[in-house]
């Protein structure tokens, strides 16, 4: 199986729950890509876990 899953970059609440589950469905031997938006990809930090994941621009919240 070959899953794609995107991660809301904004905030840090969507990456750090998403880690444990990359965890997870790597020792299910899953074949995962992920996609993360919300923020410069030049930003994002402590990422080894989505291993050469890809980044789209996206929309984003401004206040």
């Amino acid at each position: 199986m070959k899953i794609l899953y995107g991660i809301q970059g904004t905030g840090n609440g969507h990456i750090s729950r998403s880690r444990i589950l990359a965890k997870e469905l790597e020792s299910c031997g899953l074949s995962v890509d992920y996609l993360l938006s919300g923020r410069a990809k030049e930003k994002f930090f402590d990422m080894e876990i989505f291993g050469e994941f890809q980044h789209r621009q996206g929309f984003s919240f401004i206040s």
